[in-house]
């Protein structure tokens, strides 16, 4: 870590300490220095477990047990990374997928966050008539009505 980043953390942990209401004595600045070039932690790091020890910590907080949360944090970091991430699976045919996915940007006036995978299949009018007709058919199906907004529902479907 550069002498910035060390400044900031130490500027974080004179902030702590006028906190627990303690003063931030040159051996403090020394030996929080000391930990801080010895670990090899982000700037970032450090400010951000300062942080959380000063929501849930009662006394001001040791180098011992800042220095034990990141250690934990990085731990329970690699965990996560080293899990494998599931794949999205679904039963839904992809002509149903693919009207739902042109659709429903177009009921909410916004893109889905969470749509991926872009349409491969170029959409003129009569296929976005089908698949229109498509949406309502499965929205009734499923017993869900307010998937659809009212007005794009089909009479020949919801009757009316």
């Amino acid at each position: 870590m550069d002498n910035v980043g060390r400044d900031d953390v130490l500027h974080a942990l004179k902030y702590c300490y006028e906190f627990y209401r303690k003063p931030f004595l040159d051996i403090d600045k020394q030996v929080w220095g000391g930990m801080i070039r010895d670990h090899n932690y982000t700037a970032f790091q450090w400010q951000e477990e300062i942080r959380a020890y000063m929501a849930r910590g009662t006394f001001c907080p040791k180098p011992k047990e800042i220095l034990a949360q990141l250690s934990e944090n990085k731990e329970r970091k690699a965990l996560r990374s080293a899990e494998p991430v599931a794949e999205i699976t679904t039963d839904c045919p992809p002509e149903i997928s693919n009207a739902w996915m042109y659709w429903a940007p177009i009921f909410h006036g916004q893109a889905l966050p969470f749509a991926s995978n872009k349409l491969e299949v170029e959409v003129d009018e009569s296929l976005a008539e089908a698949w229109l007709l498509l949406v309502n058919e499965e929205a009734k199906r499923t017993s869900m009505p307010e998937a659809v907004p009212d007005k794009f529902k089909m009479k020949e479907v919801w009757g009316g």
